[in-house]
């Protein structure tokens, strides 16, 4: 009797395809960009007060080399509620939009990941 090969963990090993595949077949592309949303609203709320202010952002933006003149725009695009904060629900919505949409890469959600 062969005995498989065991990683770190002590679990059997398998194939990378079969992880993969099965991460994949686990995760929704909504469930993942909903998670993207909690984490980029925890980072980019640095008061913890559960909203985004303009400032918050614009400390983004700057940080991903975004010029200041741009930032009230890119906020403004964001802010669908426009009560002047951005929410974890308004994140993952342009998240949402970005990605699965196929709006095109000018679709505010691009932000988050660099493009803009």
């Amino acid at each position: 009797m062969r005995s498989r090969r065991r990683g770190a963990s002590g679990c059997p090993r398998t194939s990378t395809s079969r992880r993969t595949a099965r991460w994949a077949t686990t995760r929704t592309a909504p469930d993942l960009l909903e998670n993207l949303a909690k984490a980029l609203f925890a980072v980019l709320d640095s008061d913890g007060d559960k909203r985004i202010s303009s400032d918050e952002f614009a400390a983004y933006l700057a940080f991903r080399g975004v010029s200041g003149e741009d930032a009230p725009l890119v906020f403004q695009r964001l802010d669908l509620d426009r009560d002047s904060y951005l929410s974890q629900r308004e994140i993952a919505r342009s998240l949402r939009v970005f990605h699965l949409n196929n709006d095109g890469l000018h679709a505010p959600g691009g932000i988050f990941l660099g493009i803009h």
